[in-house]
């Protein structure tokens, strides 16, 4: 586990800083039902978004705008969970950053029993999703996300 968040820190200081001396600030972290954990990060102006999925970590790095915009979309995305028929999903929003890699939000009622699931996916070479089917981690994930804004 320390393992993991150092390795987690010094990706996030790599990619937000590109400075040895900078201390991201770990400001929430959440595992998804599957598994996969979303961590969020703020390190001055920027929120780092991490992904750990199946032991590869996936981190975009946001400027404190784009954070709020996340949280508001992962908000609207549970909001809007039961207007899905069974079997269905859709991309709910994006928010891509400025070195181009992208975190995404989806919902999805393809799951056993067709509840609905929201994923939170950041993409960098590669793509982690975590999934949350409780409004509790959605409403966590999102209020992270604007206390590290701040």
């Amino acid at each position: 586990m320390n393992a993991t968040r150092n390795l987690a820190t010094v990706a996030l200081v790599l990619v937000l800083a590109g400075a040895a001396w900078a201390e991201p600030v770990l400001v929430g972290d959440l595992r998804g039902i599957f598994g996969a954990t979303c961590r969020v990060y703020r390190d001055g102006d920027h929120v780092g978004v991490a992904v750990r999925m199946d032991g590869v970590l996936h981190v975009v790095a946001l400027q404190r705008d784009q954070a709020i915009l996340l949280a508001d979309t992962l908000e609207d995305a549970w909001e809007s969970r039961m207007a899905l028929s069974v079997g269905e999903s859709r991309i709910a929003g994006q928010v891509a950053s400025p070195s181009g890699n992208s975190v995404y939000v989806a919902v999805n009622r393809k799951g056993p029993g067709a509840r609905p699931i929201v994923a939170v996916a950041a993409k960098d070479e590669t793509l982690g999703c975590a999934f949350f089917d409780q409004a509790g981690q959605v409403r966590y994930l999102a209020n992270t996300l604007r206390r590290a804004a701040r």
